[in-house]
């Protein structure tokens, strides 16, 4: 089944009015296999997870953990079972991370193929395809064997993946729902897992092999228990929303707060944080004005409250608004040190407003990779002003550059609950929009 195909038996799949589920039960254990490089391996594991495929959801427990993939909203929910609490994740953030790993291995591997460095062997595609389960086009090769009853998957001789022709045939739709599901908690070339969607098989046994920059993986599922079930609508009734402590972390104390937020909650916030009016104008701090100005654009969007021509004049003239807002204009990496002392500087002469100082200079922070520094701001800035949109869309910015995607789109998701139509959340939108374009397979069920 090519891609297109897939996509189709998919989209059939959803468009089910009323099937009744599958559950099971899927053993998956890891090894690591050592190499002259690379000798202090993770140890060999094993975990047991127990799996519902339901029409418009699959559900995975394991342990005190159960992970709800909720398609239909495109969410990913995970319960903490002895708590009865909850986390509501996006489920853009697992595709998120492949499609900026790939880029960011993709660019490495060829600085240091241009660098020509001793012994370095740059991967090869299909194993960066497989271990990311990702693949930007249908170039790489892979063979296809069969071994007594074995379906064995190749490429250049080297193992992919292996499964038994044996297993349940609970129903095409059961099927291919079971390798969406590996599709998002195993590494498996996409090639191959088309090939287990249409299968129409769930395989007794599944082995697969991937070629990591550390050493090569083999994990291995074993999958009992298949059966029919009529499992209820997907509920969050007995579970709270997370609220992690400032002790586990300001910002993620900062964000479970701000996420369990109700619609009139976040109308009680915005009442309590308005915007400046011109009666805030004070000639005796016009950094001051100038920030709260600025604030409420980055708030809600609207345009910025304009000045007199003689305010306009006298704030022109203003020192500390010249030197402010200069520094947030740094393109060259060696003056940002620079601007971060200046706006640090700056504060005292903002009694009102130092935080939206705070945040430009998280920002600069950021880019001089000082992402500890600037996570600490953040937090600074939102709890000063929580409804501030566009600090919940640069502080997902910041979570970007340390790849900690799911921290970005739970950014980026109170910051849109805040502020729909900032503007500055075009590019989140956008981002979203052409990564369901390029890989819809990851959205479909």
């Amino acid at each position: 089944m090519n891609r297109k195909q897939l996509l189709a038996a998919l989209a059939l799949a959803a468009s089910a009015s009323c099937h009744a589920a599958v559950t099971l039960q899927v053993t998956t254990s890891v090894h690591f296999e050592p190499t002259k490089s690379a000798t202090n391996l993770p140890p060999d594991s094993k975990t047991t997870a127990f799996v519902t495929l339901a029409d418009d959801y699959i559900a995975a427990k394991s342990g005190n953990a159960t992970t709800i993939y909720d398609f239909k909203n495109r969410r990913r929910v995970v319960l903490d079972d002895a708590n009865k609490t909850y986390v509501d994740y996006s489920l853009y953030d697992t595709l998120g991370f492949r499609v900026f790993e790939m880029r960011s291995r993709i660019g490495m591997n060829a600085a240091l193929a241009k660098a020509a460095i001793p012994d370095f062997k740059p991967p090869r595609k299909v194993d960066l395809e497989q271990e990311l389960t990702l693949a930007e086009d249908s170039a790489s090769v892979i063979d296809v064997s069969t071994s007594g009853d074995t379906l064995r998957f190749t490429s250049e001789g080297i193992p992919l993946a292996a499964w038994s022709k044996h297993g349940a045939q609970p129903g095409a739709r059961d099927v291919a729902h079971f390798a969406q599901l590996l599709r998002y908690v195993q590494s498996i070339h996409p090639q191959v897992l088309a090939r287990l969607a249409e299968g129409g098989v769930i395989p007794d046994s599944l082995t697969f092999t991937t070629n990591t920059a550390l050493a090569p993986v083999t994990v291995r599922m074993d999958v009992e228990k298949v059966q029919g079930a009529s499992p209820p609508a997907f509920t969050l009734q007995g579970y709270a929303p997370r609220q992690a402590t400032p002790a586990q972390g300001a910002l993620e104390a900062l964000v479970d707060r701000m996420a369990a937020q109700t619609p009139k909650q976040l109308d009680a916030l915005r009442a309590a944080h308005p915007c400046d009016t011109e009666a805030a104008y004070r000639e005796d701090q016009l950094l001051d004005t100038m920030l709260g100005r600025v604030e409420c654009t980055l708030s809600t969007g609207a345009p910025m409250l304009t000045f007199t021509p003689a305010q306009l004049e006298q704030v022109r003239a203003s020192v500390p608004v010249s030197l402010a807002f200069g520094a947030t204009q740094t393109t060259k990496q060696e003056e940002f040190e620079a601007s971060v002392k200046t706006l640090s500087g700056l504060r005292s002469q903002a009694p009102r407003k130092a935080y939206v100082l705070k945040l430009f200079e998280a920002n600069n922070r950021a880019r001089l990779g000082q992402f500890n520094e600037s996570s600490q701001l953040f937090a600074d800035v939102l709890e000063a002003n929580p409804v501030l949109g566009g600090a919940w869309k640069d502080m997902g910015d910041l979570m970007i550059m340390r790849f900690d995607m799911p921290a970005a789109w739970r950014s980026w998701d109170v910051g849109r609950r805040i502020a729909p139509t900032l503007p500055n959340f075009a590019y989140v939108n956008q981002l979203e929009s052409e990564m369901a374009k390029r890989h819809p397979e990851y959205l479909i069920y």
